[in-house]
């Protein structure tokens, strides 16, 4: 039987669960409550699904954002072979990328879409976001950063969560603050598979009151977002999904028995 691991409440509880999402093991130590009752919790958890203990909403949304994260990471890397493909000489690239960045704006007719996009952000968490800000925003961030633009992807990324998050909550029944919150940590999550970072994000910015559902969130993101990653030179160890290693093979990622060893400083065979 395979096994895998949620830390569902991060140091206060661990779940354990087999292939099928059936809880077979629950130990909460939560302070806030008394010994019976953390007893009690772990008793009524064993035998239900994971989607009977936490809103499956939260799952859906998670989901969509391991999705979103997959498509924000190989937009990214595509940006930037479109240019050199069709415009080999860098300055023109860097003319070109100015001049489409420029011309959305004054199409637009807003600035929303160019720097940090803070104001944004903060009104996305207060439950306001225009519907398709998600996507101008990663279009802004692969022409400027495509064309040879140097800046951060960590706050674009920030920006798309937290407007994504907030305009697909209420269709999943969620609230559209919680949604924004869910979004700006679990879509962190899923461009930079890194859950534990995620987790203290969450902690850090909106505290531990809702801490479950931000580690729920992350860890669905982290599985389904497969092994696509913002960074190139990110190496995995382990499978996401069970316990075994993982190697590149021609560039793409795939889990091994441990027979296999790397033959090169990229750990391709």
């Amino acid at each position: 039987m395979e096994i895998y691991f949620f830390i569902l409440w991060f140091v206060d509880s661990v779940t354990i669960i087999d292939h099928s999402g059936t809880i077979i093991a629950k130990q909460r130590f939560n302070p806030r409550y008394t010994d019976e009752e953390n007893a009690a919790d772990n008793q009524w958890a064993l035998g239900k699904n994971l989607l009977e203990v936490f809103p499956g909403q939260n799952f859906q949304s998670s989901a969509l954002l391991a999705a979103l994260s997959i498509f924000f990471c190989e937009l990214l890397h595509a940006a930037p072979k479109l240019y050199k493909k069709f415009l080999p000489n860098a300055y023109l690239r860097v003319a070109a990328g100015g001049v489409l960045v420029l011309a959305l704006t004054k199409l637009l007719g807003t600035t929303d879409y160019n720097g940090t996009g803070a104001a944004v952000i903060e009104a996305a968490i207060d439950g306001e976001a225009v519907p398709y800000a998600f996507l101008l925003k990663m279009l802004f961030t692969a022409l400027t950063l495509g064309a040879g633009f140097k800046g951060g992807e960590i706050v674009p990324i920030f920006f798309t969560g937290a407007t994504f998050g907030c305009v697909a909550a209420p269709l999943l029944g969620l609230p559209p603050q919680l949604g924004a919150a869910l979004g700006m940590v679990a879509l962190f999550c899923g461009c930079t598979n890194s859950p534990l970072a995620s987790i203290c994000l969450a902690i850090e910015v909106f505290g531990g009151q809702c801490i479950s559902l931000f580690a729920l969130a992350c860890a669905v993101s982290y599985m389904l977002s497969s092994y696509f990653s913002l960074y190139r030179e990110q190496h995995f160890l382990h499978s996401k999904l069970r316990i075994v290693g993982v190697q590149r093979v021609h560039g793409k990622w795939a889990e091994t028995d441990g027979t296999h060893f790397c033959t090169n400083a990229d750990g391709e065979n």
